[in-house]
């Protein structure tokens, strides 16, 4: 009896499994705080989850590594409320988001804010989840500037 239990065990740990959904099809109706808060509610786990990954595990200390080139060009970073780099990160994604904002066209920041109710972030997260791309590519433009511009250079050859 055991063995044959055993055999099932195998049998069953060969079987293929089946690849977790790479896409969530959501029917949102309303305006776009409804339909926001709709995603949100629908989708607040993976929001969350893609917020943790992403920003907190994976953008914030590489922002957060970038403090020092930084301040010795622009000091007020090295101090607070910029003081930890995690602050520096997080205050960077910020500023950069609200600055962002001014852009965004009234109806998706309604969306956003829905999106932010009805998963239970903060809008300020919802906003940089949606920014942080553009903030990440320009603080990356401007450390490399840096990093260039303090680097030794070649200026003859004997």
């Amino acid at each position: 009896m055991r063995a044959r239990w055993l055999l099932l065990c195998v049998c069953l740990a060969c079987q293929p499994v089946a690849p977790p959904p790479r896409y969530a099809v959501l029917h949102l109706k309303g305006a776009p705080y409804q339909r926001g808060f709709q995603h949100g509610q629908q989708l607040s786990s993976q929001i969350k989850s893609f917020y943790t990954r992403m920003l907190s595990t994976s953008l914030v200390p590489y922002l957060g590594r970038q403090q020092a080139d930084v301040a010795r060009v622009l000091p007020h970073y090295g101090k607070p409320p910029y003081g930890s780099p995690q602050e520096f990160a997080r205050g960077v994604l910020l500023e950069s988001a609200k600055e962002l904002e001014k852009a965004i066209p009234l109806d998706l920041r309604a969306e956003m804010h829905g999106v932010a109710d009805g998963s239970g972030l903060p809008y300020d997260d919802v906003l940089i989840l949606n920014t942080f791309l553009d903030t990440t590519l320009a603080a990356r433009a401007v450390t490399a500037f840096l990093q260039q511009t303090q680097a030794p250079r070649l200026v003859s050859v004997s």
